[in-house]
């Protein structure tokens, strides 16, 4: 089962609404800590590198208007962030009711202990929050022990947020910069099938959702966009799929490294983070360029290949972005025979510096 694939689309389309944006871009005054100069680049996110640690958390429902948040905010100082928690299929979820400030638990051998922290009752999933006192930025921990595996995904815990309004084209270049590592990594497994059908299995990405409109015929184009940072698996989560609702609407779901870009070991990293610095552009580039076997609504397959306008990418718009885990280890899909725990897994993510830029 790879990570956000067509399942879960329901949770994905929803983030677009889900993230509430800020109403002004800002430019780039100084060089990112990364090597490339991005002097002159402009933010198309709000509040690069999470500045604010007071986040919005998700109450793992969907309303009228799609996912919701929760009206009780943590008891950090200073204003609402911008981010959201979002959390799905969770047995038990992180509230922000619930948040513990210099919990010794939480120390970690670099940062030390989290300012704050925010555990589910369960203990199967956390948020914690530490300062790093020497680069002078928050440093996210998200955290998830095994999960259910359903038909529209396994657990999730994500940290997410919607782009700048007049921010969201994708011309000139467009960079995605995080800094990221694995801080606790451990699976086993009770039978070998479970081994290699994605029953037990934990991983990290981070997702963009594109979006263009056909002007002739009105159809919404929704390209879910995931780039694979780590994985429980051998090997490179790829994939890709083309599905075709009743309207006509087209929803694309690609999880693809390119040539030269590397993930994180799935293991425990006592070490500092990893700068990683994607080209957006390039993998939309990627994208539109290839040819899909899309399923049409009545269940046969049909391909179909970007041209015209559609290839065209300043006429894409970014909506939302969003970096997290998915892990399980019991199997409920609807081919599943063995419905009980198949083995243990588990993974933490720590995260800063997140940022996305468009460079002239």
């Amino acid at each position: 089962m790879h990570l956000f694939r067509q399942p879960f689309l329901g949770f994905s389309v929803a983030i677009a609404v889900l993230f509430v944006v800020i109403p002004q871009a800002k430019t780039r005054a100084s060089p990112s800590s990364l090597s490339a100069p991005v002097v002159g680049g402009e933010d198309m996110i709000p509040e690069p590198n999470l500045p604010i640690p007071r986040l919005k958390f998700g109450t793992e429902t969907v309303g009228p208007n799609g996912p919701e948040t929760s009206p009780i905010f943590p008891d950090i100082p200073g204003p609402v962030s911008q981010w959201t928690i979002g959390q799905w299929h969770q047995t038990q979820i992180v509230e922000p009711n619930l948040m513990q400030r210099n919990d010794p638990s939480t120390k970690d051998p670099i940062l030390g202990i989290a300012e704050y922290s925010f555990d589910s009752s369960d203990g199967d999933s956390h948020f914690w929050i530490y300062r790093d006192s020497q680069l002078n930025r928050y440093v996210y921990e998200l955290y998830e022990h095994n999960g259910v595996m359903v038909p529209d995904g396994g657990a999730n815990l994500l940290l997410g947020t919607k782009f700048l309004p007049g921010e969201e084209q994708l011309s000139g270049t467009v960079y995605y910069q995080i800094s990221a590592k694995i801080s606790k990594a451990s699976i086993s497994f009770d039978n070998d099938e479970a081994q290699t059908n994605g029953a037990v299995k934990a991983q990290v990405l981070s997702g963009f959702i594109m979006q263009d409109i056909d002007a002739e015929t009105g159809r919404v184009y929704t390209i879910f966009m995931q780039i694979p940072m780590a994985t429980s698996g051998s090997g490179i989560d790829s994939y890709q799929s083309c599905q075709v609702g009743k309207k006509g609407n087209f929803v694309f779901v690609i999880n693809q490294l390119l040539p030269g870009e590397s993930m994180l070991p799935f293991a425990v990293d006592s070490g500092p983070l990893h700068d990683f610095r994607y080209s957006l552009t390039d993998h939309l580039q990627f994208i539109l360029g290839q040819t899909y076997n899309c399923k049409q609504p009545d269940g046969t397959r049909a391909p179909f290949s970007f041209s015209g306008d559609l290839s065209n990418m300043a006429n894409w718009k970014i909506k939302s972005m969003y970096v997290g885990l998915e892990t399980q280890n019991t199997d409920h899909r609807r081919a599943s025979i063995n419905l009980l725990p198949q083995g243990d897994v588990e993974i933490g993510l720590q995260v800063a510096g997140i940022d996305i830029w468009r460079q002239p």
